[in-house]
């Protein structure tokens, strides 16, 4: 039963890393139209979630295979060494991105030709490219739609962290 879980999860894998090239492709040809975008980034945000679970799914039949055999330890050291480097790897970036934006906050210039919106401004060089930043006061009248979050680098520090929990403890 674990080995045709296993086999079926690993076609279901594939074929959801080739809806999400197809997606991306099919999005990429239609630019015009922002509700058609913003629908593909909706299923594409559930294709990644159903990846994240038949990963799991795979890991779990690995694991239900591998019960009661000599195997089983090791597999269970290997999740735990795994999941270790990438809950400190999430972490890492978590915590640099935080730095990062405390450095943004304190370098602003806050006082030289800055608009009645704006909390201050920054000009900044990194490997060769130069970078205008401007901070609101509050958010913007218009929200752009290419938003870009710094919020993935905790979540993923907090459900590897999760992961491990349960692989330390559980296991």
């Amino acid at each position: 039963m674990a080995i045709v879980l296993f086999i079926l999860s690993l076609i279901i894998l594939v074929m959801l890393v080739m809806m999400t090239y197809r997606i991306h492709s099919i999005s990429q040809k239609n630019t015009d139209d922002d509700a058609y975008h913003e629908r593909t980034g909706l299923v594409q945000g559930w294709i990644y979630a159903a990846i994240v679970f038949t990963i799991i799914v795979i890991i779990a039949s690995i694991w239900f295979m591998l019960k009661g055999t000599p195997y089983e330890g090791h597999l269970v050291e290997w999740l735990n060494i795994v999941v270790r480097v990438m809950h400190i790897t999430f972490g890492i970036a978590w915590i640099g991105a935080s730095f990062y934006f405390v450095w943004l906050e304190n370098a602003l210039n806050r006082t030289e030709n800055v608009r009645d919106e704006l909390a201050g401004n920054l000009w900044a060089v990194h490997g060769g490219g130069f970078y205008y930043l401007e901070k609101y006061k509050v958010a913007p009248k218009t929200i752009p739609k290419n938003l870009h979050w710094f919020k993935y680098e905790a979540y993923f520090t907090w459900v590897s962290g999760f992961a491990l929990l349960f692989i330390i403890y559980y296991y």
